[in-house]
């Protein structure tokens, strides 16, 4: 008989930052999609470097070739298989991360800022309804709620967030008919959100990222 068997072990996990790492008054955690890597995606952040903000890109655990066997490496959050593992797998090193690089300030002195990019929502999503941190902002940039999220419990706590949903107008993912279902969910969940639309597609417009990171610091 064949048994598939589960167990704890210690691993090596990865994130990027730019800007200041002291002092700073506020912090973006920022989470890239499927098939991406912290160091290059954090470039897109760039903009936000002003001298008092820390960007922080964590990377997902799971490493793969994009293309065969060799060549460029991608990340990913999570895929279906031994999914429930990998949320909290995910989830747990997400926590350190933000203790980690919080713990030595008052967090009453800094703005947080969490924002997920794609695959990146549906993490942040889940990651911020498990409320082990404190934000103040947060970001779905093209990318949607994961279905299996407990909506009925979570929505009254986003609803105390200061929650934006981000798409670009010719998103290859989220368009049409299908953005209106979506915001038709969103109504009927009752969730409280501002809705940002940029002329692009499944990208981060630094534009669009600028203007709203200045909305947040006023």
């Amino acid at each position: 008989m064949i048994k598939t068997h589960n167990f704890e072990v210690l691993k090596t996990a990865r994130y990027s930052t730019l800007g200041v790492t002291e002092n700073f008054e506020r912090v973006w955690f920022v989470l890239h999609g499927y098939g991406q890597l912290s160091p290059f995606f954090i470039k897109k952040f760039q903009a936000l470097d002003d001298g008092k903000t820390l960007v922080v890109a964590p990377e997902g655990l799971h490493r793969f070739y994009l293309s065969n066997s060799s060549g460029r490496v991608g990340a990913s959050w999570m895929t279906k298989e031994a999914r429930l593992d990998d949320i909290s797998d995910y989830i747990s090193f997400l926590d350190q991360l933000y203790q980690n690089l919080l713990n030595p300030f008052q967090r009453r002195s800094v703005q947080v800022n969490i924002l997920g990019f794609s695959q990146g929502v549906a993490t942040a999503s889940r990651w911020v309804a498990n409320q082990q941190v404190r934000l103040d902002n947060f970001v779905m940039w093209a990318g949607v709620f994961p279905p299996d999220m407990n909506f009925k419990q979570d929505i009254p706590y986003f609803n105390q967030l200061n929650t934006t949903i981000v798409l670009g107008d010719d998103d290859e993912y989220v368009k049409g008919d299908r953005l209106e279902e979506y915001k038709n969910e969103l109504k009927e969940k009752q969730l409280s959100y501002k809705f940002i639309s940029f002329k692009g597609k499944h990208d981060i417009d630094e534009e669009t990222l600028v203007d709203l990171s200045k909305q947040f610091y006023k």
